[in-house]
């Protein structure tokens, strides 16, 4: 919105990445005492969307990923790839125009790497949402449209 929003104040920068950004971590952060499904909500429930509603997407982007069975399961119930797309599935719920993700695939087999892949390509096509992707899969990186490698300490286009 050609802003400068670095002087901001703490509040309206956390409403503009609540509002604009998802964020994957290569660690998931969930919220211990909350299910996948409440984990999923967050972002929407931060938004003051209603319950119901919270509930209906996240748990529909949650079965987009797989993860319909896992829904009231707390992440200590959760395996390292569950968690990861349960993660993936809170950056995505908000159909984010920008998605951050920092190795969102590392913790996946390959078969739910692609599936995660095409969740990012579908919001791309019908969110228009980009992209930022930070990986060591190489076969992931091979898909991405635009690819930068760190050489050296310097970031070179391939």
């Amino acid at each position: 919105n050609d802003e400068d929003e670095s002087k901001s104040k703490e509040s309206r920068k956390s409403k503009l990445r609540n509002q604009y950004f998802g964020f994957i971590y290569q660690f998931h952060h969930l919220i211990p005492e909350f299910t996948a499904l409440e984990n999923v909500m967050m972002p929407l429930l931060v938004r003051n969307q209603s319950i119901t509603e919270c509930r209906k997407k996240s748990a529909g982007i949650l079965e987009k990923i797989g993860m319909h069975h896992r829904l009231n399961h707390k992440p200590n119930e959760l395996s390292g790839g569950e968690c990861q797309r349960v993660a993936i599935a809170r950056a995505l719920v908000t159909e984010p125009q920008f998605i951050l993700a920092d190795e969102p695939t590392g913790n996946l087999d390959p078969k739910a790497s692609t599936n995660i892949f095409n969740q990012f390509m579908e919001l791309r096509d019908t969110a228009g949402s980009g992209l930022i992707l930070v990986t060591h899969d190489q076969t992931l990186a091979e898909k991405m449209s635009m690819v930068y490698r760190l050489d050296g300490g310097i970031l070179v286009r391939k």
